[in-house]
């Protein structure tokens, strides 16, 4: 057996796209375009409206916040949920108490198993 951490602490602060309050932790990158990372979001903390490079799944592992994707439609998002983005489309997401999220990213991603919110 082998330990990894990946909190905040073990991350680098992000700021493209005007983001602020935003720590990413890279956790895995697999055969591809597939990688896998832990996102920190502060209280107050966004992530700049940009397009998606592939397939994005947004999983919110803790506290609550919002999302938008080409729409431009905040939507209320929280621990135990998920959003999707499709390749190229622009999003946006942030909470005003603070967020965990862990991301994946790639292009052969299958939301088949995801069931949906709505």
């Amino acid at each position: 057996m082998r330990l990894y951490r990946y909190d905040a602490d073990a991350g680098r602060p992000i700021t493209n796209f005007g983001s602020s309050g935003l720590t990413m932790t890279p956790i895995l990158h697999a055969l591809g375009a597939t990688q896998v990372g832990a996102m920190w979001l502060a209280p107050g903390g966004f992530v700049g409206r940009h397009p998606a490079v592939g397939g994005q799944l947004f999983l919110v592992v803790q506290g609550v916040g919002w999302v938008e994707g080409g729409d431009g439609v905040r939507r209320e998002i929280r621990a135990g949920q998920a959003a999707w983005w499709d390749d190229g489309e622009a999003h946006a997401a942030g909470t005003a108490t603070g967020m965990a999220v862990l991301v994946i990213e790639g292009d052969a991603l299958d939301t088949s198993r995801l069931r949906p919110l709505m």
